[in-house]
């Protein structure tokens, strides 16, 4: 039987409407003061509360708010003889559920009682909704990261006593990004609920999966073995790969990257969710489509990884404040002697002044896809630089180092297109210098990308020739201007033999392909002799010149030096 708490300062109006809830079903309680009817409330929670509005002491609203506090609070319908729209909104604005005018008839009180059951109803169902969204992923239906970690406390303080193993599997999807820029974010989407369909099949009910952040998924693997936890983890892979996902009308494969922390319930959730995640890092540094057990020993990565975050907020800051500058340092026509082009360096100095070592900041830049941002701010400088050397009638050009993260992108080509026709830059007298590292990653976009530069009169140099195993196939692949022959087999070609015989072919090849040799780290004029002997069509070194902050002027320098 439902119960109703009757609250009212009126003797009558109490007994009538106790004989009305009656006749409806109700079990009654009554108290004719707000503080009576709030102890009552406190120790035998009713289902309704029935209350007048104007009372002494606590009135009727003051209650109402009083009981708001409540995990459950009771129905609230107000009841007076003042029928004003002034309290009618207080009332409804302060929680209540309903408002009735005295005097109460039958019809009337279960009209209200039927509406403020209805209201409860949708408003538990509403609660309920958020609930389970706060908890779960919308896209993918698995938990999300709060209800993952939630979950994984509970099951870790449950099992201690038994010291049950517990592993943690963080999955990313290889290349998502990439699904994202060529098929579109909606398929990028469905591939998620792909793999996350797929997670959720290869666990059991016990075990927890998790939509983490982003492409990352979290797995919690409950009293296994940690030595079947390799072959779960491969398992799972497996699944995903052989499942194949119908992308832009054509099926593709996917790959995972997994990092893994082994442990048991005793040990901190925490600290084996860090050691996951760091397990994951260290296997995209290795690679992808790989598994990677944490290792007591990979704390000192952590501490790497550290510094790294610390050079991020040092990159942050220098793009915020403009600390960077351009260095340029001369390439040089080996047959005249004369510089042809310069290529243009990045240089950042730190909050103190100190000049951070580009190898530093570049590849905490890649690392956390900030390196389109600063090309972006390279390309337009020197664009501008080569318009202020032409206003001096200097019409030498620039090569420009290019991010593999940058190569492709619509915006930066944009931006190239703009600052040309701003301008009015010869594209002839840019030079984009692109490593093997780069087109690795996505010929086809690389591909696009030198084509339509291409079209628009630029010119490309494929840098640090050599040290990669498919270098011979990339020239073959893309329009290249420019070979420009890694330093490691120019530093020692006098007394290496198979140096020399590699820079020699490197020659004949690049006039199959019509195109020019550029050679690094030419340090001495023994060398840039030699180079001169194979054919070599430029050099570049500190025996031309080291870079420096303006290539004004650097010609006349050249030429007093030769």
């Amino acid at each position: 039987m439902r119960s109703a708490l009757i609250v009212d300062d009126s003797p009558i109006e109490l007994l009538m409407t106790k004989i009305l809830l009656e006749r409806l079903g109700f079990a009654t309680k009554t108290a004719d003061n707000g503080k009576d009817a709030l102890d009552l409330i406190l120790n035998d929670l009713p289902d309704v509360v029935i209350c007048d509005i104007t009372m002494p002491g606590m009135n009727g609203l003051e209650l109402l708010r009083a009981t708001r506090r409540l995990d459950q609070p009771p129905i609230f319908i107000m009841a007076t003889g003042l029928d004003d729209a002034e309290h009618a909104v207080a009332s409804l604005n302060s929680g209540a559920y309903g408002y009735l005018t005295k005097p109460l008839k039958e019809e009337q009180l279960l009209k209200a009682l039927n509406q403020a059951h209805l209201n409860r109803q949708n408003e538990l169902q509403a609660q309920h909704e958020h609930e389970r969204l706060s908890r779960n992923d919308p896209l993918t239906g698995l938990v999300n990261k709060d209800e993952f970690l939630r979950q994984l406390g509970e099951y870790a303080t449950s099992l201690r006593k038994a010291d049950y193993p517990l592993s943690i599997l963080f999955i990313n999807i290889d290349g998502l990004r990439y699904v994202n820029n060529t098929f579109g974010h909606s398929e990028g989407d469905h591939v998620l609920q792909h793999v996350a369909g797929i997670l959720r099949q290869s666990v059991r009910p016990a075990d927890i999966v998790a939509r983490y952040g982003g492409d990352v998924f979290a797995v919690a693997l409950i009293g296994i073995d940690p030595d079947n936890t390799d072959a779960k983890a491969k398992a799972m892979s497996r699944n995903v790969e052989e499942a194949r996902v119908v992308l832009g009308g054509r099926e593709h494969s996917l790959t995972v990257t997994i990092g893994i922390a082994l442990g048991h319930a005793q040990i901190r959730t925490g600290t084996l969710v860090n050691n996951a995640d760091l397990a994951l890092l260290l296997a995209k540094e290795n690679g992808r489509n790989q598994i990677y057990f944490y290792r007591d020993e990979d704390e000192a990565h952590r501490k790497e990884f550290g510094a790294l975050f610390n050079n991020l907020e040092t990159l942050k800051l220098a793009l915020q404040e403009r600390r960077f500058s351009m260095h340029y340092q001369p390439i040089v026509h080996l047959e005249s002697g004369e510089p042809h082009h310069y290529e243009a360096l990045i240089r950042l100095r730190d909050e103190a002044g100190n000049v951070l070592p580009p190898d530093v900041f570049i590849r905490v830049a890649e690392k956390f896809d900030l390196a389109t941002k600063i090309d972006c701010m390279v390309v337009t400088v020197c664009i501008q630089k080569l318009a202020e050397l032409a206003k001096a009638g200097d019409q030498a050009g620039l090569a420009i180092n290019l991010s593999g993260k940058s190569v492709g992108n619509i915006e930066l080509l944009a931006l190239i297109k703009s600052e040309l026709a701003t301008t009015g830059v010869d594209p002839g007298r840019i030079i984009f210098e692109i490593t093997e590292t780069a087109v690795f990653h996505n010929l086809d976009l690389v591909q696009q990308f030198v084509r339509e530069a291409k079209q628009l009169g630029c010119r490309f140099a494929l840098d640090d020739f050599g040290v990669g195993f498919s270098s011979f196939y990339y020239i073959k692949q893309l329009d290249i201007d420019y070979l420009k022959i890694d330093g490691s087999f120019i530093r020692n070609l006098l007394e290496s033999a198979n140096d020399r015989v590699f820079v020699q072919a490197m020659v004949k090849i690049s006039r199959v392909y019509d195109m020019k040799v550029i050679a690094e780290w030419v340090e001495n004029a023994e060398i840039t002799a030699l180079l001169k002997g194979i054919g070599v069509d430029y050099g570049q070194g500190y025996h031309f010149g080291r870079p420096m902050p303006d290539c004004r002027g650097l010609s006349g320098v050249l030429r007093n030096k030769s």
